[in-house]
């Protein structure tokens, strides 16, 4: 089944929050500062999400970078029916213990399995409201581990949007796309920022950042 005629205008700017826009600017932020470690990090999604919660959790960083003082950051985060990557909580002014987002990370490498895995056990764990969302948005981290053109992997991904699949859990799951990945302004300088838009109880907002760090992973040395 093809998307419904669903185009960037039709939802504009109805379905984006800036609030948590600026935090993912502020995320960017620190993927810029991870690049310029120039620290190498094996293939692995939790290694590399790490490396984020380095600076989340720097009071001096988060102090100095806009909006990131207003929020507190937890890794592997108990939630409705498991554990998030990432929580991002508002502390200031507080909003109640149920006001946060959820960062969701998965690795990319412009395969098959993976793009499937970014849908099925990512995408769709917001859709299927096994992760809340509170605000109506919440977010997913593409951790690019191969040299590949983002915006034809990106344009992958969604011709597999409408698909059912499996999840980890046995259940069949669908993104119930209304909005593809669709490209969206949250850094100037970074151009592979995107959101969608879900149907589930209430229409949602997923933003995309992928993150290129195929130039930052760790190459098996061959021995003999």
């Amino acid at each position: 089944m093809e998307l419904m005629d669903a185009t960037v205008f039709e939802y504009s700017n109805q379905y984006r929050n800036s609030a948590f826009e600026e935090v993912l600017n502020a995320c960017i932020i620190i993927y810029y500062h991870i690049v310029s470690d120039g620290q190498k990090y094996p293939n692995n999604e939790k290694k590399i999400r790490k490396a984020f919660g380095t600076y989340l959790r720097d009071d001096d960083f988060k102090n100095s970078t806009y909006p990131l003082m207003h929020y507190n950051y937890e890794a592997e985060a108990e939630e409705k029916t498991g554990f998030v990557d990432i929580k991002i909580q508002k502390i200031n002014p507080y909003e109640g213990s149920k006001a946060y987002y959820i960062i969701e990370c998965k690795r990319i490498d412009g395969y098959k399995r993976l793009n499937k895995e970014y849908i099925a056990n990512g995408i769709c764990r917001f859709v299927s409201s096994y992760y809340s969302t509170y605000y109506g948005c919440n977010g997913m981290f593409g951790f690019v581990v191969k040299n590949l053109d983002i915006n034809q992997n990106v344009s992958e991904i969604n011709s597999m949007l409408q698909e059912d699949y499996v999840n980890d859990k046995g259940e069949t799951v669908n993104s119930h796309a209304l909005l593809p990945l669709s490209r969206c302004d949250i850094h100037g300088e970074f151009d592979y920022s995107y959101y969608s838009v879900h149907s589930c109880d209430k229409d949602i907002t997923l933003y995309h950042l992928m993150f290129d760090f195929s130039r930052m992973i760790k190459t098996h040395k061959k021995f003999g």
